[in-house]
């Protein structure tokens, strides 16, 4: 198979590169996605986006950047560091949860990092004394 595209390196992990053959529905589903969007993505009528190549490193294993780019190994992680991506996609997940619970919040996280190093050291410093560390 070939896997000169983006689209084209998800259909190979999908079909050959899980040990078994994923229908898109199981495959959309394991990456948070639905079945009409995977087909446009594997098709490349849709660009890949980071956040979606991620999510398969973190599930099934194989490099963001093989998936994006093609470059690198597309040989799945190994175990321990597929363990540690998934506990740092899991505190995203929770920090994501808040920001849509509190969606203020979402301008302020957008404004804080407008700002320059040292006025966010400043904020930092501000949060830390408001929580009393």
């Amino acid at each position: 198979m070939k896997t000169q595209t983006p689209g084209q390196r998800i259909k190979f992990i999908r079909t050959e590169g899980l040990g078994r053959k994923l229908n898109q529905e199981e495959f959309a589903t394991s990456i948070f996605l639905s079945q009409s969007q995977l087909s446009k993505l594997e098709n490349d009528e849709t660009e890949v986006s980071e956040q979606t190549a991620f999510v398969i490193e973190v599930v099934h294993g194989y490099k963001m950047d093989w998936v994006l780019k093609g470059k690198g190994s597309k040989h799945p992680l190994k175990e321990e560091i597929k363990e540690d991506l998934v506990n740092k996609f899991e505190a995203l997940d929770r920090l994501f949860r808040k920001m849509e619970y509190y969606p203020k919040s979402k301008k302020s996280f957008d404004s804080y990092f407008k700002l320059s190093d040292k006025k966010r050291e400043a904020v930092d410093l501000i949060i830390h004394c408001l929580l009393g560390e």
